[in-house]
């Protein structure tokens, strides 16, 4: 029984994590092409920042699909 609830919280984590991930980077992504040309450190910053929610993103469903 404690298995059982441990997996169901463990899933419902890395649902929040995948969720959370896709949500920023739709977020992020979302930006007016005059945003992205007027502020082009601020670009490559948020570029680097999207690689590293992708990564995140990447890691944790490695993880849940190995734990599954």
């Amino acid at each position: 029984m404690e298995r059982t609830i441990a997996k169901i919280t463990l899933d419902a984590f890395f649902a929040c994590i995948l969720v959370a991930g896709i949500y920023l980077v739709w977020v992020l992504r979302g930006r007016p092409e005059s945003f992205k040309s007027e502020f082009n450190e601020a670009n490559k910053r948020r570029n680097g920042m999207v690689f590293l929610i992708l990564l995140t993103v990447v890691i944790a469903a490695v993880i849940y699909i190995n734990n599954r």
